[in-house]
């Protein structure tokens, strides 16, 4: 008995079809500005806040990371800061305020803290972590070789440090830690 192969460019078509009826359903242009068609690119979230409760030990939250335009009245920006999340090129968004309180209790970040922190994946790239003696709020940004992952380290309510896992100018990964 012979049997029937699909026509492997019609099963082509029909799934690039459904894809573009699949992405059009869920706002996604196939074209955008500065892109390719049919290139995914996500929004530039200028800000992200959270509330809820951290699990071992149990303990409310509330978190708001903002970003701003480099150029839009920063109160951070300077020109004379190397931003991480870039390849050399001009920031999109720099990190203006991280404002987190556990149980009720504000912790305070310096500005210092995190004001060279641009790119930020805010919609995807903020997580908050509780261990039994810390918390470990999480932040990563930029993309290829300017992409990082920023640690702060929190205990007993108060910022304890803070870890930057990034590419160096060889490309090696580098870690490099400042308390608080």
């Amino acid at each position: 008995m012979k049997s029937k192969r699909p026509n492997v460019r019609l099963v082509q078509h029909v799934l690039s079809f459904l894809t573009a009826l699949i992405l059009t359903s869920l706002g996604t242009e196939q074209t955008v500005a500065g892109g390719q068609p049919g290139q995914e690119l996500f929004a530039n979230v200028e800000s992200v806040a959270m509330t809820g409760m951290l699990r071992n030990p149990s303990m409310p939250f509330v978190l708001e990371v903002k970003c701003a335009p480099l150029g839009k009245k920063s109160t951070i920006g300077a020109s004379d800061i190397s931003y991480l999340g870039t390849d050399g090129e001009d920031p999109w968004c720099v990190v203006q305020k991280i404002a987190l309180s556990l149980n009720g209790t504000a912790v305070k970040f310096p500005a210092a803290s995190y004001s060279e922190l641009a790119n930020v994946g805010l919609s995807f790239g903020v997580q908050l972590k509780n261990q039994p003696e810390f918390v470990t709020l999480l932040i990563s940004g930029g993309d290829g070789a300017g992409s990082y992952k920023a640690r702060f380290i929190i205990r007993g309510g108060r910022l304890m440090a803070r870890e930057i896992e990034g590419l160096d100018e060889q490309g090696e990964m580098r870690l490099t830690k400042k308390s608080y």
